[in-house]
């Protein structure tokens, strides 16, 4: 990322580039095992919700461009709750929880709607 980032913009773009990568993967819990590792993200903007589809929407970008697999870590914990039916609508939860660590959910369909435009 340091060497794009100054070939793209010199060293002001490089201490951007910087700053914004910590802010994004400071938010970032890496958890479970090995084996089947999940990524949680808590929202600081609010009010502490977990997996936030709207905040992971413009991480996406980040996670793209230094590793994907991250992106997937992140949006397996959503799949898995809305497979499992804990989340009672066809469209995406918003998040799984409102309290940063427990991604409890919404099962009884009292959780946000996420609105990506």
């Amino acid at each position: 990322m340091s060497t794009d980032s100054l070939a793209a913009g010199g060293q002001n773009y490089l201490s951007l580039t910087s700053l914004a990568a910590r802010q994004a993967f400071g938010a970032l819990e890496f958890t479970n095992t090995p084996e089947t590792p999940y990524v949680f993200l808590k929202e600081i903007s609010s009010d502490g919700n977990i997996q936030t589809v709207d905040v992971i929407f413009p991480f996406h970008p980040i996670a793209i461009y230094l590793n994907a697999t991250i992106l997937k870590y992140m949006l397996d914990p959503l799949f898995i709750n809305q497979e499992a039916g804990y989340w009672p609508f066809m469209f995406s939860i918003h998040d799984l929880g409102s309290s940063f660590p427990n991604a409890t959910g919404h099962n009884d369909g009292n959780g946000k709607i996420a609105l990506v435009v």
